[in-house]
């Protein structure tokens, strides 16, 4: 029979070693990070710059793009102006959400804008949304 020292654990290591899931979460949230902002769907187009409140949109959401040329775009779908309502409503059946962001290029004309909006209410949606970028500062002109 040996002596125990006292030191030795009489039964089963009961401690949680809590490194490793710490590994692992910061990990998927530093993928998530980088992830989440490149998830927005929709066609680039070049915003116009005005100062306003951010607007946080969810990935699930409807946006409406408008690019230079006049051309409409629901998500990534290139779509009429015709087509438009209809399209909207089926997608606000597949999301359960009545809100729409819409995109347009800061050189499209207004009275395009304007159409698209008139076909967005006529499609029964009651939340639209504008989309804008904030102006580039230049350093030394906070004050001004």
């Amino acid at each position: 029979m040996a002596l125990g020292t006292g030191r030795e654990p009489e039964g089963a290591l009961s401690d949680i070693n809590v490194t490793p899931l710490v590994d692992v979460m910061l990990v998927l949230l530093i993928i998530f990070m980088i992830v989440a902002p490149k998830l927005t769907s929709g066609v680039k187009v070049n915003l116009p710059k005005v100062e306003a409140a951010p607007v946080k949109i969810d990935s699930s959401e409807v946006i409406i793009s408008i690019t230079s040329d006049g051309g409409i775009h629901v998500g990534k779908k290139p779509v009429s102006l015709d087509e438009l309502p209809k399209l909207l409503r089926e997608q606000m059946q597949i999301n359960a959400k009545n809100n729409v962001y819409l995109k347009a290029d800061e050189d499209v004309r207004y009275g395009r804008v304007a159409e698209v909006m008139a076909r967005v209410k006529a499609a029964g949606i009651s939340g639209l949304g504008i989309v804008t970028q904030p102006p580039r500062k230049i350093p030394g002109e906070e004050n001004r």
